[in-house]
């Protein structure tokens, strides 16, 4: 027996060419920083669960450094295929505060987050988000400050205390999560 594809406008799609074993976990190869586990969901408009989409994870590491070549200690990109209840899992570092250059002589900070690029059926292009962390000072962050501040509680993940933090997207409708322009 096959296992089905998921419906797009190009296909079909072969969720297992895209992914390899263990690539949501951000910390083979060792921790370098305090370990993590975000979670959530994927959402629809209309709130059903939306598998087969490839979650894409890009991050600093916990002193704020990008990875500038592929053999760095920490990479800082993941990937996970949603479930079919929709959920997703990466396991990662805590980033660190990243330096904001928005003209010379600027001293800004962006809170710690990590990027999150979307790719799925009825997607012509992916779409991009952001998580933060809710046990941050994220109040200074002048990229989620661009975000109306009714909508920013929907790019912070929370934490239960023991490491792991969820947040659930929605990509249209009532509740949609901010997306970023590329």
């Amino acid at each position: 027996m096959t296992k089905p594809t998921a419906s797009q406008t190009l296909g079909p799609f072969y969720n297992y060419a895209f992914l390899r074993p263990g690539e949501h976990d951000l910390t083979k190869g060792g921790e370098h920083g305090p370990a993590i586990t975000v979670t959530g969901k994927l959402y629809d408009g209309e709130g059903n669960a939306r598998r087969d989409f490839l979650m894409e994870w890009w991050q600093a590491d916990a002193s704020g450094q990008y990875a500038t070549t592929a053999n760095a200690p920490f990479r800082g990109f993941g990937r996970c295929i949603t479930q079919p209840d929709g959920s997703f899992t990466f396991r990662t570092i805590k980033p660190g505060p990243v330096p904001f250059n928005a003209g010379q002589g600027s001293n800004a900070w962006q809170a710690p987050h990590a990027a999150l690029g979307i790719f799925g059926p009825g997607l012509m292009r992916r779409i991009v988000t952001r998580i933060y962390f809710a046990d941050e000072d994220n109040s200074a962050c002048p990229v989620l400050s661009l975000v109306p501040e009714a909508r920013r509680g929907k790019l912070i993940a929370k934490g239960d205390g023991s490491g792991t933090y969820t947040l659930d997207i929605r990509m249209n409708g009532e509740g949609e999560t901010p997306f970023f322009a590329e």
